[in-house]
């Protein structure tokens, strides 16, 4: 059975993952170049700060609102997916 479904992060998720954004420790760069092997560590410092001091998550939260959210159990698995009628 289909159900609806809006995106409510809490004040104390959104806190938590500024914490953990803050207090993440990338490894040292080695001289690896390029994506062969990993990310590269400088994409993923500033990866980290605009997650903890750029995004709007609220805004974010406001703009996926927009669509319309359901949750459903197919054998056994609980589904989160947008239902968006074509134009």
């Amino acid at each position: 059975m289909r159900e609806p479904f809006q995106i409510a992060v809490s004040v104390d998720v959104l806190d938590d993952l500024r914490n953990r954004l803050t207090n993440t420790r990338l490894p040292p760069d080695v001289g690896i170049a390029g994506w062969t092997d990993r990310v590269e560590p400088a994409y993923l410092a500033d990866l980290i700060t605009y997650w903890r001091t750029g995004c709007d998550c609220r805004a974010q939260e406001r703009h996926l609102n927009q669509f319309h959210h359901s949750r459903a159990t197919v054998d056994g698995t609980r589904l989160h997916f947008i239902h968006e009628p074509g134009v």
